[in-house]
């Protein structure tokens, strides 16, 4: 297990509740997880940026492209990607291999209350509240949104297992969604078809062929 702390501190923990390392930081810890492999520590603290760890506390890597505190971060499940919001609302996908910005994602000043991948890395749920979760597909050749909504604004949201349905939480219960990536690829290409039909520029033009 791992833990940080407000006394600027990361300690990884054994399962018996035994301390195994303390890692010391030079601010309060805004989060902290482990990669996917249970081999690297990811955190970050009041500095604008990321910092992976070894787990003996080696600094290995750092994340510099935001510009504000980052409060969030995840790995997706298969350990390539990094999804991240700093205070001012940005987020940014990371490549993981080449240590480097991937994506940065505009929110038009919404509030992000969580992320999340789903188990196929191959969507990202960003919880805007008010009712708001966008899914972005992040399938290598482009990225659309679709938005789900509902009365309520949520308390969290987690993806089924098989990727397929996303439930979301909110102060009237739990809501299932539908998250199936061949539905909104089909959803994305409907709404879109006019334009492809039309478009000239040939390099999207048969992306729903």
């Amino acid at each position: 297990m791992v833990s940080g702390s407000d006394d600027k501190t990361i300690k990884i923990w054994h399962r018996d509740g035994r301390l195994i390392n303390t890692i010391q930081e030079k601010d309060k810890v805004n989060t902290v997880i482990f990669s996917p492999d249970g081999k690297h520590i990811l955190s970050s603290v009041g500095d604008k940026m990321l910092k992976l760890w070894s787990l003996d506390g080696e600094l290995i890597d750092t994340f510099e492209d935001h510009t504000d505190i980052v409060s969030k971060a995840t790995f997706s499940p298969d350990g390539k990607m990094i999804a991240s919001v700093s205070d001012n609302d940005t987020v940014i996908l990371w490549d993981v291999e080449k240590k480097k910005l991937k994506k940065r994602i505009n929110n038009d000043d919404r509030e992000v209350n969580s992320i999340n991948f789903s188990p196929e890395s191959n969507i990202l749920a960003i919880d805007y509240g008010y009712g708001l979760v966008t899914l972005y597909l992040l399938n290598g050749i482009f990225l659309k949104e679709t938005q789900l909504y509902t009365t309520n604004s949520f308390l969290g949201e987690k993806f089924s297992p098989d990727g397929k349905a996303i439930a979301v939480q909110n102060q009237s219960g739990v809501l299932l969604l539908n998250a199936d990536l061949d539905d909104l690829l089909n959803r994305a290409c409907n709404w879109a078809s006019a334009y492809l039909k039309t478009t000239d520029d040939e390099s999207i033009k048969h992306l729903c062929d």
